[in-house]
């Protein structure tokens, strides 16, 4: 999908029947862990930067809750960008927390729930990632 859509469907939803998440106010400095604060700051970067890194840079030196923000921008801006769109300094891992988040990945895979295409893919993408 491209951004305009996303922006006239699921977020506008978002905003119109949240109105509190309404991310074309005054820029989000300093974004508390409030949710509110947290996804405006993300919208707002996340619409406002064309690639992975830019939206993510913005999104942390905006300061407050960073953590958080970064962590949430990086998963919009991963599934919309791609993995490709990933800067490899961003991806250098130590190999313990590497070894750790594809073991807690797979063991997520193998829980029971609804199976859907969607899963089916994912969870192949996520073992060629492993390898």
């Amino acid at each position: 999908a491209k951004k305009r859509e996303l922006i006239s469907g699921p977020i506008s939803d978002l905003v119109q029947r949240f109105p509190e998440f309404s991310y074309r106010k005054r820029r989000m400095e300093n974004p508390t862990g409030y949710i509110v604060d947290t996804l405006i700051a993300v919208l707002q970067a996340f619409i406002d930067t064309d690639n992975f890194k830019a939206c993510l840079v913005d999104v942390v030196n905006r300061g407050g809750d960073a953590d958080t923000t970064g962590a949430i921008a990086g998963m919009i801006a991963g599934a919309y960008y791609g993995l490709h769109e990933i800067p490899r300094e961003l991806g250098a891992l130590d190999g313990r927390i590497r070894d750790a988040c594809r073991d807690q990945a797979l063991a997520l895979m193998e829980m029971p729930g609804p199976v859907t295409d969607e899963f089916h893919e994912s969870t192949a993408l996520i073992q060629e990632i492993c390898r």
